[in-house]
């Protein structure tokens, strides 16, 4: 959730609190899901995809025989596909009750005021995507070479190196944008030059990177 989803920080209350881009219990039922109900005989990995304003989780298991997606969006008995996997995630205390993972996934989107999660069947298997549309913002009036700066700093960008090699721009150039944005109250610079970060300013809200 750190590296690749970070968070923001509301100080609305004067105490530093993170607020997710995504719901992480809804993020930890999608996994849970995906290792559970995995079709271990496809040999393909369990996908984890991030996208401006979107992230999904795909794995390969199709849906129990006579079910559609329509099925995952009310109450429903659940059918593991990989008995001893879930039994263990239950012992471990990352399953509370058989059957309600996905409805705990939609719950937590609602009560974040999020969409509905979309399910979709493809290629034999479930891909489940949770969409957030204001996740990456940009504010208005940014040159592109400071949006562009702002934008790889988003996804995960932590030194002026990086930022180089995520937007194109030379070192001097990404230089120029992260002082122009610095001294606009855009950004601002976290811990050490080493091990620090920057982070986008949006009134109260930090959106971490």
């Amino acid at each position: 959730m750190d590296k690749f989803v970070p968070g923001s920080f509301d100080y609305s209350d004067m105490r530093r609190k993170t607020v997710h881009r995504y719901p992480p219990e809804a993020v930890r039922e999608m996994l849970t899901n995906a290792i559970i109900h995995k079709d271990s005989s496809s040999q393909e990995p369990i996908t984890v995809k991030v996208r401006p304003g979107s992230l999904s989780v795909f794995n390969f298991g199709s849906l129990p025989e006579g079910w559609t997606v329509e099925d995952l969006y009310r109450e429903h008995a659940s059918v593991r596909h990989n008995y001893l996997m879930a039994e263990a995630f239950h012992e471990a205390g990352y399953i509370e009750k058989w059957g309600k993972g996905i409805g705990m996934i939609i719950e937590s989107c609602k009560e974040a005021g999020l969409p509905v999660p979309i399910f979709q069947v493809r290629q034999n298997g479930l891909d489940v995507t949770i969409e957030n549309p204001s996740a990456e913002t940009v504010p208005a009036g940014l040159s592109d070479a400071e949006e562009a700066v702002m934008r790889a700093i988003m996804n995960g960008c932590r030194t002026r190196t990086a930022i180089s090699a995520e937007t194109g721009f030379s070192d001097a150039k990404v230089k120029r944008a992260i002082s122009s944005l610095t001294e606009s109250n855009r950004i601002r610079r976290e811990g050490s030059n080493k091990n620090g970060r920057w982070v986008v300013l949006s009134g109260q809200f930090f959106i971490g990177s």
